[in-house]
C-alpha cells in the first residue's frame, strides 16, 4: 500500500495518485513528479505497485539532490538515468535484506 505521506525531514511531502501525469509544460506523460512549492509528490495512478513504489524512491531521491543543491550537476538525461539506478539499487536492497530494514526502523528506539 502507498503512504499517504512522507517526510523527508525538511519537507513533509503528501503523496497523490494521479491519472494521466503531465509535466508542469503539459508536454510529457509522466510516472512521477516532486515538487517542493506545493509539498507534493505525484506518481502515476495507472502503473504497478512495484512500480509506484520505485518512482518514489526515484522522486525523493529528487529531493535530496535538489535540497543539497545538486540537481543541475548532470545533464537532464544522465540525472535521469543515475536517479533511476540509484532507486532501483536501494529499492532491491530493502526488499532482499528485511534485517536492514528492521535496523533502520529501530533506529529511533535507541
Amino acid at each position: 500500500m502507498i503512504p499517504n505521506s512522507v517526510n523527508t525531514g525538511a519537507i513533509i511531502y503528501k503523496i497523490l495518485l494521479v491519472k494521466d501525469l503531465l509535466n508542469d509544460e503539459r508536454s510529457q506523460k509522466l510516472t512521477g513528479l516532486v515538487s517542493i512549492n506545493d509539498a507534493t509528490i505525484k506518481i502515476e495512478k495507472g502503473v504497478d505497485m512495484q512500480y509506484q513504489a520505485m518512482t518514489i524512491f526515484h522522486e525523493l531521491i529528487h529531493h535530496i539532490m535538489m535540497v543539497s543543491g545538486h540537481d543541475s550537476d548532470l545533464s537532464t538525461e544522465a540525472t535521469e538515468d543515475f536517479i533511476d539506478a540509484l532507486a532501483s539499487g536501494m529499492l532491491t536492497i530493502l526488499r532482499l535484506n528485511p534485517e536492514i530494514r528492521e535496523m533502520v526502523g529501530g533506529l529511533d528506539n535507541d
